[in-house]
């Protein structure tokens, strides 16, 4: 009997032993199991979130390029069109300049044109030595040579600004007057003379009284006697004029 009893102790023993075993390896495995499936959860995790990472960097990136792109686009864009700009007022400006030093000169520039009235030889009318010379929509009542020079018109337009400058310094106001008028009539000798030489002396003449006549408003207008306006109204018909009679003196 005892060794009966001793022999089933043992191998309850062994049976308790066995399943204490079975038990903990059993647990070491659910940890190891656990442990693994954790560890894989955070490596997915972590490969979600580095991937997601390089999708919004590859995403930023390609947006900063495309702004990048339109700017640089926009930034061309612009230089061509101020450059064009650039061109276009040069060249109008290029184009200005040549037409009223060529107005000036031949008296083509609207709305007053200057000229010069056609030699004569001979007593045979010759053709204007310059084209625009002279008004060819004169009315046919203007029979006189200067009722076409066109010079004469402005002379005559600035005898009108030098009055209504209304100059209240009288030595200046009758030397502006006087040398307005010399102006005009001096253009009517040019026109009326025959020769070349005495068209010259006469042109000659009268550029010089217009250079007086404009001189003596200004002086009037630094003085305080006479508007700034009305100076500057006779500066411009003078320059205009000044370069009618300098190449009609010539």
């Amino acid at each position: 009997m005892d060794g009966t009893f001793a022999f089933a102790l043992a191998v309850a023993v062994v049976v308790v032993v066995a399943v204490v075993v079975a038990v903990a390896v059993a647990v070491a495995v659910a940890v190891v199991v656990a442990v693994v499936v954790a560890v894989a959860v955070v490596v997915a995790v972590a490969v979600a979130v580095v991937v997601a990472v390089v999708v919004a960097v590859v995403v930023a990136v390609a947006v900063v390029v495309v702004v990048v792109v339109v700017v640089a686009v926009g930034v061309a864009v612009a230089v061509v069109v101020v450059v064009a700009v650039a061109v276009v007022v040069a060249v109008a400006v290029g184009v200005l300049a040549v037409w009223q030093r060529q107005g000036s000169a031949l008296g083509s520039v609207p709305p007053v044109r200057a000229g010069i009235a056609p030699p004569r030889r001979r007593g045979v009318t010759l053709p204007a030595r310059w084209r625009g010379m002279t008004d060819p929509k004169a009315p046919p009542q203007f029979l006189l040579p200067h009722h076409k020079l066109i010079a004469y018109q402005v002379a005559v337009e600035l005898l009108h600004a030098v009055r209504a400058a209304h100059v209240r310094d009288a030595k200046l106001r009758d030397e502006a007057v006087r040398a307005a008028k010399s102006v005009c009539m001096n253009c009517a000798e040019g026109a009326g003379r025959i020769t070349r030489a005495d068209k010259a002396r006469a042109f000659a003449i009268a550029r010089g009284e217009a250079v007086e006549a404009v001189a003596a408003v200004e002086i009037a207008a630094h003085m305080g006697d006479a508007p700034v306006e009305a100076a500057t109204r006779c500066v411009a018909i003078g320059h205009r004029l000044v370069g009618l009679l300098t190449r009609l003196a010539r």
